[in-house]
C-alpha cells in the first residue's frame, strides 16, 4: 500500500528502437565536427565544435516540443579556436570550453545576446591548455562553472587541471582559479555537477600515468565542498596484466542517484561503463562493448526516465568502417540503440555531444565522412507530477536545498524555495511537467523568508535568449 506521503509520478516507457534515431542536422559547409552539446530550461539546444582552419562554431536549435522537431542554425563562429564542450546555467547563459592561440579558454554567450555577445571569461595561458579533445564543462546549482583539461607543466608533461569560475554581480566579472591539479602526466577529460541526493558533488574524470604499472590508469576524482578539496574515488585498469591505457572520458548521474562513467579499456578499444550507487564509495563495471574500437571520445547522459546513454565510435553490425554508436541501459541491460550510417560501409563517430531537452528529445552529434552531423530521437516524455498534498510534502522535505523538478524545484532554478511554494499554491491539483513552468530570474526570485504569497512577483516567462519562445505557465485567476 502506498504511503499518503509518496508523490505520484507518471510511469515512463523506454524507447529503444534503432529506427527512433534520425539525422536532423548535417551538410553545414566545411568539415566540422560536433564536440559538445547542452540544453537550457526553455528547450533550446546548443551544439559546439570546430572545423578545418580551426574555426569554432556554435549552432542552436530553438525550443521544441515532441510534435515540433525544430531546426538548427549557426549563431556564432570564432576563427582560430577549438570549441570542445558546452554547458548552460539556470538563467540561459551558455558557456563554451576549448582553446585558442592564448591557451585554455572559456567563452560565455549571455542569455539574450547575439553572436557579438560571445566573450572570453577565462584564458589560462599561464596554466596550460584546456582543449585539444580534452575539455569538459559543468555548472552547479549556484551558477559556478567548472572547466577541466590538462595544464602544461613542462615540454612533454601535462597535469590534470580543474578550474572553477565564480561570478561577481557587483563588478559583472568572472574569476577563474585552479582548484585541483594532479601530475605530472595526468589529463582530465570530463566533469559533471550532481546537485542533490546521496551522490551530490563535482566529479572529474580522465587518466593518470602510473609509473609502477607503466600504464595510463582510468581515474575519477570527486569534490563534496564545491571544489575546495578533492579525493580520488575510482582507479581502474581494464587489463591489469598489460601496459595498455584505460581512460575515463565522460561522467553523468541518473535520477536514482547512481553515477556512471564511460571510457575505453585498452587504448581506444572496448567501451567500458562503470557505475557507483553510493556516491563514488564503490564502483562496478556495468557494460563492456567489445565492438567499441576507436573510442577516442565518448559522451554520456540520462533521459527524463533515468535511462543512460553512451555515444561514441565503434565497429558494430559487421561494418567495414567506423560507426557512430549509441548504447543505452533502457530495458534493464545495455544494448545498441543507434548504428550510423546505415549499411556496411561508412565512417562516422559521436565525438562528445549528447544532451536531453526538457521535452525529452535526445540529441547526439559527431562527424562522418562529410563532417558535422546531429541525430535525434524523441525519447521518453517528460515526467508528470500531480501537485497535491503528496508533492507539498516532497517540497517541504527538500526546502532550502538543491533540487530538481521531482524533488520540489518547480521553477527550475536548482533550489527548492519560496518561489516553488508559490507555484504549487497557484497550480494545486493540476498534473504538470517541467515544460509548464518558466525559470525565475535572479531579479525576480524571492527569498525563502518572504512573508506572504501576495507579495511574490510573477515569474519571468523566458529568462533565456530573447528570441526563445515563451513557456506557458498555469496561473490561478
Amino acid at each position: 500500500m502506498k504511503s499518503h506521503c509518496e508523490s505520484r509520478v507518471e510511469k515512463l516507457e523506454p524507447r529503444t528502437l534503432l529506427s527512433a534515431w534520425s539525422t536532423v542536422d548535417n551538410n553545414i559547409g566545411g568539415y566540422y565536427s560536433v564536440q559538445g552539446m547542452a540544453a537550457d530550461w526553455a528547450g533550446n539546444v546548443y551544439a559546439v565544435g570546430y572545423g578545418s582552419g580551426q574555426t569554432g562554431i556554435v549552432r542552436e536549435k530553438l525550443g521544441t516540443s515532441p510534435d515540433m522537431p525544430g531546426s538548427w542554425t549557426t549563431i556564432a563562429t570564432v576563427p582560430h579556436a577549438q570549441f570542445e564542450s558546452a554547458a548552460v546555467d539556470r538563467n540561459g547563459n551558455v558557456f563554451i570550453g576549448g582553446g585558442n592561440a592564448g591557451g585554455a579558454t572559456v567563452w560565455q554567450l549571455p542569455a539574450g545576446a547575439g553572436p557579438d555577445g560571445l566573450t572570453v571569461v577565462d584564458n589560462a595561458s599561464s596554466e596550460g591548455f584546456i582543449g585539444d579533445e580534452e575539455s569538459g564543462l559543468a555548472v552547479d546549482a549556484s551558477g559556478n562553472v567548472y572547466a577541466v583539461g590538462s595544464g602544461v607543466t613542462g615540454p612533454t608533461t601535462r597535469s590534470w587541471t580543474v578550474r572553477k569560475g565564480t561570478y561577481d554581480p557587483s563588478t559583472n566579472q568572472w574569476t577563474f582559479t585552479t582548484v585541483d591539479q594532479v601530475g605530472p602526466n595526468a589529463v582530465a577529460f570530463g566533469v559533471t555537477a550532481i546537485n542533490s541526493g546521496s551522490s551530490a558533488g563535482i566529479y572529474a574524470v580522465g587518466k593518470v600515468y602510473d609509473v609502477v604499472a607503466n600504464a595510463w590508469v582510468w581515474t575519477v576524482r570527486k569534490s563534496e565542498d564545491g571544489g575546495s578539496t578533492w579525493n580520488q574515488v575510482d582507479r581502474f585498469r581494464y587489463d591489469p596484466n598489460s601496459h595498455s591505457t584505460s581512460t575515463a572520458w565522460a561522467v553523468a548521474g541518473d535520477q536514482s542517484g547512481n553515477v556512471y562513467v564511460a571510457g575505453d579499456g585498452t587504448g581506444g578499444a572496448y567501451w567500458v561503463v562503470r557505475k557507483s550507487v553510493d556516491g563514488g564509495a564503490s564502483w562496478s563495471t556495468d557494460d563492456v562493448y567489445l565492438d567499441g574500437h576507436g573510442a577516442e571520445k565518448l559522451a554520456i547522459g540520462a533521459d527524463l526516465a533515468g535511462n543512460m546513454y553512451v555515444a561514441g565510435g565503434g565497429y558494430d553490425s559487421g561494418a567495414l568502417g567506423g560507426r557512430a554508436i549509441i548504447r543505452s541501459n533502457a530495458g534493464g541491460r545495455w544494448t545498441t540503440v543507434d548504428d550510423y550510417p546505415p549499411g556496411t560501409l561508412g565512417s562516422a563517430g559521436y565525438w562528445g555531444g549528447f544532451t536531453v531537452d526538457p521535452s525529452g528529445n535526445l540529441d547526439a552529434g559527431g562527424a562522418d565522412s562529410n563532417g558535422w552531423f546531429i541525430r535525434s530521437s524523441p525519447g521518453p516524455a517528460p515526467t508528470k507530477v500531480t501537485l497535491d498534498f503528496n508533492y507539498l510534502v516532497t517540497l517541504a522535505r527538500n526546502y532550502s536545498h538543491p533540487g530538481t523538478f521531482a524533488t520540489g524545484d518547480l521553477n527550475g532554478d536548482g533550489q527548492v524555495g519560496f518561489d516553488d511554494l508559490v507555484l504549487l499554491a497557484r497550480n494545486y491539483g493540476k498534473v504538470v511537467s517541467p515544460s509548464d513552468f518558466a525559470p525565475v530570474t535572479p531579479a525576480t526570485a524571492q527569498v525563502a523568508s518572504s512573508p506572504s504569497l501576495s507579495s511574490y512577483p510573477a515569474a519571468s516567462t523566458s529568462p533565456t535568449r530573447t528570441h526563445h519562445p515563451a513557456r506557458h505557465r498555469f496561473l490561478v485567476p
